[in-house]
């Protein structure tokens, strides 16, 4: 549901397939010709956009977590990061396949903002460190242990 109603009441992406056609010509952004924006600032300037986003992802990365867990052995690490994870979906479910793993999340610092709540409700929040990091800026290349 929370996909369905992210897809539905998506404002950026009516957007973007109503100007699917300025970017074939132009090899320009849609959401940037007619909103002034890209698609981040857009759910930034409107958290509602944001949470419905935030919610579709959660969802896809749950109902994709068993699959990633069975296709690959998480517990020979000691730390996994998930860069872009925004809130932390995919990475709660690794944790909490494997108690001894660690994690780090480093996702744009208004999704990350909301990642605790729900690294909390995992069971996760104390393994996880949270590192800001912008898709237009380089995030840190050898973080600190945990």
């Amino acid at each position: 549901m929370a996909v369905a109603r992210g897809y539905q009441r998506s404002q950026a992406l009516a957007v973007a397939a109503g100007e699917l056609g300025y970017s074939v010509r132009t090899g320009g952004n849609a959401l940037v010709h007619t909103l002034g924006t890209d698609v981040w600032e857009h759910r930034r300037r409107d958290p509602a956009q944001g949470e419905l986003f935030d919610a579709a992802m959660r969802t896809m990365a749950t109902s994709y977590a068993p699959g990633v867990l069975a296709a690959h052995d998480f517990g020979v690490y000691s730390v996994v990061a998930d860069v872009g994870g925004g809130t932390g979906a995919m990475l709660a479910a690794i944790l909490v396949a494997h108690p001894g793993l660690h994690g780090i999340l480093a996702e744009q610092p208004d999704i990350l903002s909301r990642a605790p709540a729900h690294l909390d409700a995992a069971g996760v929040a104390d393994r996880v460190r949270l590192v800001e990091c912008a898709s237009s800026t380089r995030c840190p290349r050898a973080p600190t242990p945990m």
